[in-house]
């Protein structure tokens, strides 16, 4: 678990759209709503919210839910993150080939030097 914590700090300073910045905590229905609706900075963010467990209970099950749900709308934190979590086995079942297909995609849509960053953790994770 310290491996991945550690792993998402790096992935925050990756990733403008992540999961720093949280909503008031009467704001998670709204939040809910819009993500549900599709609205891809929402889910970030309440993959970010029930990562942490702020507002919501904790579950990493839950959190890749909605990372998953921002990477297939082409987020690149999102699909960072996502790849993360297969890689690792963190709240869902650990799957090297799709954590190698999500760190691609990712780095296919970041710029030049978070291509060379998300490379780089692929290879900490061993992916």
């Amino acid at each position: 678990m310290r491996k991945f914590a550690l792993t998402l700090a790096v992935i925050a300073a990756l990733a403008p759209s992540s999961v720093l910045g949280r909503p008031d905590l009467q704001d998670i229905d709204a939040l809910r709503q819009a993500a549900e609706l599709g609205d891809v900075k929402a889910q970030l963010e309440m993959g970010g919210m029930y990562h942490e467990g702020h507002g919501v209970p904790q579950s990493n099950s839950e959190a890749a839910k909605w990372y998953l749900m921002a990477a297939e709308r082409g987020d690149a934190g999102a699909q960072t993150l996502i790849a993360l979590m297969l890689a690792l086995g963190e709240g869902v079942q650990q799957d090297d080939r799709m954590a190698a297909y999500w760190f691609r995609k990712a780095a296919l849509l970041s710029a030049h030097d978070t291509r060379f960053q998300i490379e780089t953790l692929r290879r900490s994770v061993g992916k």
